[in-house]
């Protein structure tokens, strides 16, 4: 068995439903979990060449979903972006995201925003801009989510203020 990439445990699911010989489409969805709830618009084909695409648009309670693939995280998040595969079989996915409270496997990192992307596996990181007390910092990462464990392919940091907060 592969791990979960994403588990939400349990939430409200709400929205429009409809189907075609070639599309299914979910409009106007809602998901609530914890203090998050994300808006939701999802095409799946149904024909051969054809994928899917997620467009969402929202707030995720973090501490409910606990992890992305193994690594804890914990915090809200604001995030719009796509997930898709179109043809199947290449995810590919892009974010803009902001978390207040966040934390990133023992990392208390407070106030951040980035760019997110994946793709082959790979989350990427870029544009990371953050602050937590009287620390600002700075950088980016690229994280393998193939490995179990996920492993750091890359990252650079750079932090301004008390080392102390982090940790």
């Amino acid at each position: 068995d592969e791990p979960d990439y994403l588990d939400l445990p349990r939430g409200r699911i709400q929205g429009r439903v409809h189907l075609t010989p070639q599309q299914l489409r979910f409009d106007e969805l809602q998901i609530e979990a914890g203090r998050g709830k994300v808006g939701l618009t999802v095409d799946v084909g149904l024909t051969p060449g054809a994928g899917f695409m997620v467009r969402y648009s929202g707030v995720a309670d973090l501490d409910v979903l606990g992890h992305v693939a193994q690594i804890p995280w914990g915090g809200m998040l604001s995030a719009e972006g796509t997930i898709g595969s179109i043809p199947y079989g290449h995810l590919r996915a892009a974010a803009r995201v902001r978390a207040e409270g966040f934390r990133f496997l023992d990392v208390a990192l407070g106030r951040a925003s980035a760019d997110v992307t994946f793709s082959d596996m790979v989350m990427r990181l870029g544009g990371i801009d953050g602050e937590i007390h009287q620390t600002r910092y700075r950088g980016e990462a690229a994280i393998d989510l193939h490995r179990t464990p996920v492993a750091i392919l890359s990252s650079r940091f750079e932090a301004r203020g008390r080392m102390r907060d982090l940790f």
